[in-house]
């Protein structure tokens, strides 16, 4: 993932913001998006 970002000052803080999960169900899962455009 790091190669991929842009070799600025902005790389390091959005590696240390990125979240890596192992396995297939997060803490996240309950979060579903809405559809604002019906």
């Amino acid at each position: 993932v790091r190669g991929m970002l842009p070799k600025n000052k902005l790389r390091d803080p959005r590696i240390k913001r990125l979240k890596l999960v192992k396995g297939t169900t997060t803490k996240y899962d309950n979060f579903k998006p809405l559809n604002l455009y019906k």
